[in-house]
């Protein structure tokens, strides 16, 4: 097949290119597999326009495929996203490049390299007046801290971040921004309070029908009653949150409900 394509005239091969590449990413719920090919096809189109939808796949792609086991690859590939956003003099494919490897090197626990990354693209974002962008640099730049156990830091990101998402009208951030408040007050050991953000933000996934983020809620609410000692609340909450998360193949997110459940077995003596 390859050694065909080589004999078409360099304008057929790019057409071939980019008719391959929108095949796989159209596809109703592409594998990691197809959005790596499909990249793979708009590199080799070669002109700057493919390379320009080569960086916008490699962030879609991100979002879809982030958290299913292909970090290497899906990082290798934004790697290469980043070098044609840097020679198109594209801010926001740059910035939204930075935000999703900063995500990726944050659930790995890289947190030094991961808030470089964060800081960057939150800063070409507000360079470019983009307040959606920012705001989920934002975010991730909460969910590190929070992480990092800057509780104080991961509150003003949070506040920074839910303030952008109103102002753009994105209920999906707003939601993610509830989370957020939620692990920042569980931190504190605030838990009733946490438990309030919590189920504002479980509304809202479920009505935005969100199953990530339903169970990411989900996982979140159940640490806060393991804390108060409601284990069978907690336990019922990671069950329906592990089995959002093996339905969506989250493995990041099973792994840390399977670790959760253990806990409250200890805590019960089992």
């Amino acid at each position: 097949r390859n050694f065909a394509l080589a004999y078409l005239p360099l304008e057929e091969r790019r057409r071939v290119h980019r008719v391959v590449a929108s095949y796989y990413r159209n596809q109703p719920q592409p594998s990691p597999e197809e959005w790596f090919v499909a990249y793979e096809h708009l590199e080799a189109a070669g002109e700057a326009q493919d390379l320009q939808e080569a960086v916008r796949l490699a962030v879609q792609a991100s979002w879809a495929i982030s958290g299913r086991g292909h970090a290497p690859a899906l990082m290798s590939v934004l790697r290469r996203a980043e070098v044609h956003a840097l020679r198109l003099g594209d801010k926001t494919g740059e910035g939204q490049i930075q935000c999703c490897l900063g995500a990726i090197l944050r659930q790995l626990g890289q947190y030094a390299v991961a808030v470089g990354c964060l800081t960057r693209s939150l800063a070409l974002h507000r360079e470019q007046n983009e307040r959606l962008e920012a705001g989920w640099a934002t975010y991730e730049l909460a969910m590190l801290s929070r992480e990092e156990g800057s509780f104080r830091q991961a509150g003003k990101y949070a506040q920074e971040a839910l303030q952008l998402f109103r102002e753009v009208g994105n209920p999906q951030g707003e939601a993610w921004m509830q989370v957020v408040v939620g692990e920042v007050s569980r931190g504190y050991g605030a838990y009733y309070d946490a438990l309030g953000h919590f189920d504002m933000a479980l509304t809202a996934f479920r009505n935005l029908h969100n199953d990530e983020g339903s169970a990411s809620t989900l996982r979140g609410r159940g640490t806060v009653y393991e804390a108060l000692g409601s284990y069978s609340k907690a336990l019922a909450d990671y069950e329906e949150a592990l089995r959002l998360y093996n339905a969506l193949g989250l493995r990041a997110g099973q792994a840390w409900v399977m670790a959760d459940q253990s806990v409250v077995y200890m805590d019960q003596g089992k």
